[in-house]
Formats: C-alpha cells, structure tokens, sequence
C-alpha cells in the first residue's frame, strides 16, 4: 500500500470515529455503584448481571471517558478511586492491592487526567512516590520485608514515572532525578527487553524531558530507544498485530505467593512511542500507519478490539488504542507521511512544479551525457542516471495528477 495524503487524511478521518467508538464502549459498559457511581471492570464484554470492577478498569474508564468531554460523569469515581487507595484498613489494602505498584498508577493517572501539570498536593500521587527504591526506581510490588532487598524493575519505573511527570512536587525533587537516571542507565545498558517495556521507557522520558528534565544520560537513552524501536517496526509481520504480551510478577500476601499478570499491546504501544519521537524513518513510519490501521479497522468493523491472546474486550488494552487514536490524529497528514519523494510531490503547487523541473534537467542532461560517453561504462552509468530522474519526474506527475486513488 502506497500511504498518500489522501489516504492518510482518510485514515486520521475514521481514527476520529474509531475512538469514538471507545468511548461509547466504555459508556455502554459502565457499573453503577452502590452510591451511583460509575465503575469497570477488567473487560467489557462482561455480562449484564456481572458486577466485577477493579482499579484498572476503572482508571481506564476515568481516562477515556474525561478525555472524550465526559469529565462531570467520572469525577466522582475519580474521587472514589482516591479514597480507596489511601483508605489504611480499607477494601484495596486488605485484598494487597495497593501492594501492587502497577494497580497505584493507575489510580493516578485517573486523578486530575485532563491537566497538562498537577501543581496542588496529592494523597495518590504522594502515596505512589512513596514505594519509590531510593535513588533507583519502582518495584511490580511488595514482596519482601521492608528490610530486605529490593528490585526495581524498568517496567515498574516506566510506568510510575509516566503517571508522576505531571506531579510538579516530584518531578522538582532530587527521587525523580535519581529514578529517571536509573531508568536511562538500565537500557543503555540493556536493550535486549520486549517491546512494551522500550516503548514505555521512551513514553516515559519524553514525558519528563517535555517538561523540562534534563540529565545525563537521558538524550542518549532516548537516542537507544529510537533506533532499537524503529528497528523492531520495520520487521513486524502484520499478522502479530492482535497478539499481547504478557507481563509476570509474584505477589506475596499474608505469607502467600500468588501469580499476577498484565498483558499489553505491543502493536498499540510501539506506534505511539514512535510518533512520539517523531521518528523519520521509511519503515518505521509506515508501521505506524499500518498498525493504526488495523486497530481502527478493527474499531470500526467489529465494534471492538479482541486479542487473540485472550479473545476478550480488555478496558486497559482500549485506554491504550485510544491515546494512540488521540496522538495520531493530533499530527497532521505531511508529518504522518513515511515517503520522503511523496512529501515532497504533495508540497505547495509551485514547490512540486520546480521540484518536477529540476529532476527533468538532470534527466536531459544525464542523456546527453549517457549520448556523449565514449565508454559502454560512462554510457551505463549516466543512462541509470538518466532513468532514475525520469522516473521520479513520472512519480510526482502521478501523485500530482492521482494521489490517493488506490492502485
């Protein structure tokens, strides 16, 4: 598939209806609480009489559906949300989920989700700060004494990281300065991590260096991440599209281990973190087309995204398709456009007519050149040359004259 403007333009036209189409979803599956409240669960394609919901369905919900204009129907579950995780005694802590650091962020991502900075104090975001290893980073959970060793993980830190960026209290403190030059040291040392736990860390430190964090070692993490990425794009089969990853950790409560999971999209995560980085290469650029594509088709034709991995209609995995729907759509056709010739083919009228000029004389001139050439190898060489130019004065007459008809 040849991405031309047009093509992309329509693309970025139904991204708009695909997240939508999530928000309805969400809408559409909501709990209604004891009090009124609206809560999720972990999927929803849940029955009707199955009133299950949790933490990250609920923050899922927060999110999606504060950023689609609906903040007044989830402020109140905001402020639930809150309560319960800080509550010493309560529901959340006695089941040890606030013993899990990832079920911790996000809470926090739900609190205050449409502000850019958080600048007032906050019990959430103070309370994830808190389970912070000092000077490294996060661990999944608690599973040790409080006096015992401690391990950090990138995952871990990647994503509490994200969820405090805005958190001005802890972003101006030395912990955050300690925990992103942690994290930035693990992958320039490690790389060899799956996917989503790269595109993560890269979602993570242009969060913190968008707002103004500067240490050493981050550029160059960032530098990692970007080849590393970019790389693993231009070899994804679009088959795996629909596969997650899964993510496993121990958890041990009252003197009893029990196996926890988290699945993700990489498919879903890795575009973002590329458009995010805004990444120029070819094939990169065109993965995230192609991946956007599929989840939007998806959106659209089936009403709702099932991974093979689990054949299920996961709220945190919709949460994720739609920031990457929002920051798709945020960029404009030119930026989105993997083709180096057709960006310049689809410039202004009078860019694309010297454009077209330009590559006409390098054409007649390597004629007369390849004519002139007393050597069969002088003649190959200036008729390949020759050739090439003519062909791209015939690729942009065709985008000029047909861009975005299909083939």
């Amino acid at each position: 598939m040849i991405w031309t403007s047009k093509r992309i333009e329509r693309l970025r036209l139904d991204a708009v209806q695909a997240r939508s189409r999530v928000a309805a979803l969400f809408r559409t599956s909501q709990i209604r609480g004891s009090d009124g409240i609206v809560l999720w669960g972990q999927f929803l394609d849940s029955t009707r009489d199955d009133t299950q919901h949790g933490v990250y369905g609920t923050s899922a919900g927060v999110q999606v559906l504060s950023h689609d204009g609906d903040w007044t129907a989830v402020e109140r579950t905001a402020a639930f949300l809150a309560r319960s995780i800080v509550q010493a005694g309560g529901d959340l802590e006695r089941k040890g989920d606030t013993s899990i650091v990832f079920k911790l962020i996000y809470a926090a991502e739900a609190q205050f989700p449409l502000a850019n900075g958080i600048e007032q104090e906050d019990a959430v975001l103070d309370y994830l700060a808190a389970r912070q290893v000092p000077d490294q980073g996060w661990e999944d959970c608690l599973v040790a004494p409080a006096n015992g060793p401690r391990f950090p993980t990138v995952l871990a830190t990647s994503c509490a990281l994200r969820a405090l960026a805005r958190y001005r209290r802890f972003r101006s403190t030395r912990s955050c300065e300690a925990a992103a030059s942690w994290l930035s040291d693990r992958i320039l040392h490690d790389r060899d991590r799956r996917p989503h736990e790269l595109a993560l860390a890269a979602l993570c430190l242009l969060d913190l260096k968008g707002r103004g964090l500067s240490i050493e070692g981050m550029d160059a993490a960032l530098a990692a991440l970007t080849d590393t990425l970019s790389t693993w794009a231009g070899s994804a089969k679009a088959d795996s599209y629909d596969l997650s990853e899964t993510y496993h950790f121990s958890l041990d409560l009252d003197g009893r281990r029990a196996n926890k999971y988290l699945f993700f999209l990489p498919h879903c995560i890795v575009p973002l973190a590329l458009i995010r980085l805004r990444v120029h290469h070819r094939s990169a650029r065109a993965y995230v087309l192609r991946a956007t594509n599929y989840f939007v088709q998806e959106l659209l034709s089936r009403r709702a995204f099932r991974p093979r991995t689990t054949l299920r209609v996961s709220s945190v995995d919709h949460l994720w398709i739609s920031r990457l729907l929002a920051e798709f759509t945020s960029l404009s056709t030119g930026e989105l456009q993997p083709y180096r010739l057709l960006r310049w083919a689809e410039s202004p009228p009078l860019q694309r007519a010297i454009l077209c000029i330009l590559f006409s004389l390098v054409s007649v001139i390597a004629g007369l050149a390849a004519s002139a050439a007393t050597s069969s190898t002088g003649k190959l060489l200036w008729g390949i040359v020759a050739t090439v130019a003519l062909s791209l004065v015939g690729r942009c007459l065709w985008e000029t004259l047909l861009k975005g008809q299909k083939k």
